[in-house]
């Protein structure tokens, strides 16, 4: 007699529902961030402040060295982006959406990580998406929050080593 296979692959069910539930929540943050940034050039206007310096340091390559407390890193991140979009108008309100999309896919991960289950997510994930801190210039404060993101994900997955991340 053949011992119980040690793997529990999942069911086939199982897989097709959680595809389905993931391309629901793909659905909801796109539809969100392009509802929330499509007409977003025509009713605000870039913030001449802090982010138009992360932008214009991003855009020229650093012609001077900007300060630690000036988040050089966020200047490389908008010079990195700007070899896709070369328009700087553009490039702002890119940054904005892909900061935002990247944040709620982050929350969703993180929820998910920590087993909850859909509807909960679902309301959290729409309060997120409504909350005022993604129109606060700069823009700096969603790209902390990627990697604050990004941070809980790993250690979610450091505690949990047996089940690994559930994403």
């Amino acid at each position: 007699m053949e011992p119980p296979s040690v793997t529990s692959a999942p069911l086939p069910g199982r897989l097709r529902h959680q595809a389905t539930e993931d391309l629901f929540f793909a659905i909801f943050i796109l539809a969100h961030v392009v509802a929330r940034s499509w007409f977003r050039a025509y009713h605000e206007d870039l913030h001449l402040y802090d982010e138009t310096l992360y932008l214009h340091d991003g855009l020229h390559g650093f012609e001077r060295m900007p300060p630690a407390d000036w988040a050089p890193l966020y200047a490389f991140w908008y010079g990195l982006w700007s070899k896709i979009v070369p328009d700087p108008i553009r490039l702002y309100y890119f940054n904005w959406s892909l900061l935002l999309a990247t944040n709620l896919a982050l929350v969703r991960l993180i929820l998910r990580a920590v087993g909850m289950q859909r509807i909960p997510i679902i309301l959290i994930l729409a309060w997120f998406a409504f909350m005022d801190v993604h129109n606060i210039p700069p823009s700096v404060t969603s790209f902390s929050m990627v990697f604050a993101g990004f941070a809980v994900l790993g250690v979610l997955r450091a505690i949990r080593p047996a089940r690994g991340l559930c994403v």
